[in-house]
């Protein structure tokens, strides 16, 4: 399943169970989203503060839905 990760609007990334990528990010405020499927029709979206307390966002994908959420590790 492929997830593609635009950041402020902007593709940025598109990765694949298993893998990982790491943004580097201006300070301040953005807007990272989670699309799933050829139309990006299941998303999520998250507002995330630079620099942050939680520097690691995880996917987690159901049946039903797509999450991204704040992880420490």
């Amino acid at each position: 399943m492929k997830v593609d990760l635009p950041v402020d609007g902007r593709r940025t990334a598109a990765i694949t169970t298993s893998e990982g990528v790491d943004l580097y990010l201006e300070p301040g405020e953005h807007l990272l989203r989670a699309n799933v499927g050829v139309l990006g029709l299941v998303f999520s979206t998250s507002t995330i503060h630079v620099p942050s307390t939680f520097p690691i966002y995880r996917i987690d994908i159901t049946e039903d839905d797509i999450k991204l959420q704040p992880s420490i590790e």
